[in-house]
């Protein structure tokens, strides 16, 4: 009986290989420019302690988030004029994964921006927080059941850390102590997301699995930002 798991049995049925193209750059261009002018537009006044850094960090961000973003509009278009399937590899999932949580958080930033000016906004806050993670659960679900490798480990990882992160929404009201346990089991499952998504990567290339290049730029913009999301509280304390 042979290993579902092993490159072989992979390379028998590949599925469609994406390719980089004009219209793509030109789309990825695009919303990179949209997401700078919507971060110029929210952004709170600063102190004058980090300087131009939170400018900085948006010439870094908002590419990656652009990158996901943009998969959304090719899955659609893809569904849209009946093409090739799209998302067909897990780095595609990844992507639409990443997409979808930088769109629930910049929604949750233009709440929080409209509360500073005094209109209602914060009301709405823990609705499409809850909204955005029961879906990214579903989501993660969704690739785990299409992926047929041992990529489903990472979506099955994905899947539990946002159903932890329901669980802590539900239960804010409980002991101090509880929530900073299930907080840090929450961390541990993304450093678990994290150390998976390398070993994945990693076991990959050395077996030679065929990828096309929008996998591995789903594989490097999500690991790009789990980099960044965790130097980002050392860079503070280093620009301050």
């Amino acid at each position: 009986m042979s290993d579902p798991f092993s490159p072989i049995d992979q390379r028998l049925k590949q599925p469609h290989e994406e390719r980089l193209s004009i219209g793509l750059l030109l789309l990825w261009t695009a919303v990179t420019a949209a997401l700078l002018g919507y971060d110029r537009a929210t952004s709170q006044p600063s102190n004058g302690e980090l300087g131009s850094f939170p400018l900085l960090m948006a010439f870094v961000v908002s590419p990656l988030v652009a990158v996901g973003l943009s998969a959304w509009v090719l899955m659609l278009w893809r569904w849209y004029t009946e093409g090739p399937p799209f998302p067909s590899q897990p780095g595609h999932w990844l992507l639409l994964a990443f997409g979808f949580t930088s769109v629930a958080t910049l929604l949750m930033r233009m709440m929080t921006f409209i509360s500073l000016t005094g209109l209602p906004g914060s009301s709405f806050y823990v609705g499409v927080n809850f909204v955005a993670l029961a879906f990214a659960m579903i989501l993660n679900i969704a690739a785990s059941i299409a992926t047929r490798d041992r990529w489903r480990i990472l979506f099955a990882i994905g899947v539990a850390a946002n159903a932890l992160a329901i669980f802590m929404m539900l239960l804010l009201r409980l002991d101090f102590q509880f929530l900073v346990a299930v907080n840090l089991l929450r961390q541990l499952l993304g450093w678990g997301y994290g150390l998976a998504l390398l070993v994945l990567a990693v076991a990959d290339l050395r077996q030679g699995v065929r990828r096309d290049n929008v996998h591995w730029i789903g594989v490097i913009v999500v690991a790009g930002y789990l980099i960044y999301t965790t130097a980002l509280p050392f860079l503070i304390r280093f620009v301050q």
